[in-house]
């Protein structure tokens, strides 16, 4: 059962394509940014 999960977890991923994975990390930087730049003042 969970080799199953794991490899629809895959599946899933490969599914996403890079552009939006892409997309999710830029979202997460720019989060990590602004929150730096908060701290900062």
């Amino acid at each position: 059962e969970q080799a199953g999960r794991l490899r629809q977890w895959r599946e899933g991923l490969a599914g996403i394509g890079l552009g939006e994975a892409a997309a999710l990390a830029d979202a997460g930087a720019a989060c990590g940014w602004l929150e730096r730049g908060d701290e900062a003042r």
